[in-house]
C-alpha cells in the first residue's frame, strides 16, 4: 500500500488531498512516508546515482520487481535497518547480525 500511495504522489497525477482521501491518510503521513523514501532510495544508490534517478523511476524499479524480499534483504544487510520503517530513535534498536554464509553451511549440514 505504501508503494501505491508513494506511485500516486510521484505520478503528479492526482491531487495530495485526494491522495490522503483513497488511501484515508493524513497529509502528515504521506510526507512522512515521501520523506522516509527519499532517504532510503539516496542510502541504497548513493548520493551520485540518486541524483541522476527519479524516485518515480526508482519506484517503477520496485514495484515491477519480482524479487522485492531479496532486495528488502540486501537493504536490511546494507544499512541495519528495513526498507520503509523507521523509527524515532534508531540508536535503541539492536544493529543486526549476519553470519557468514560459510556458517550457515555448516548449519545446515549438521
Amino acid at each position: 500500500m505504501i508503494f501505491m500511495i508513494l506511485a500516486d504522489y510521484f505520478s503528479n497525477r492526482i491531487p495530495i488531498s485526494k491522495i490522503c482521501d483513497k488511501y484515508d491518510i493524513s497529509v502528515p503521513v504521506l510526507y512522512r512516508l515521501k520523506k522516509v523514501f527519499l532517504i532510503h532510495k539516496k542510502e541504497w544508490l548513493g548520493i551520485l546515482e540518486d541524483l541522476e534517478t527519479q524516485a518515480a523511476a526508482f519506484l517503477e524499479g520496485l514495484l515491477n520487481s519480482q524479487v522485492f524480499s531479496g532486495f528488502s534483504f540486501l537493504f536490511l544487510k546494507q544499512t541495519t535497518h528495513s526498507f520503509m520503517q523507521s523509527h524515532k530513535n534508531p540508536a535503541n534498536c539492536l544493529r543486526p547480525h549476519f553470519p557468514d554464509t560459510e556458517i550457515l553451511a555448516l548449519v545446515h549440514n549438521l
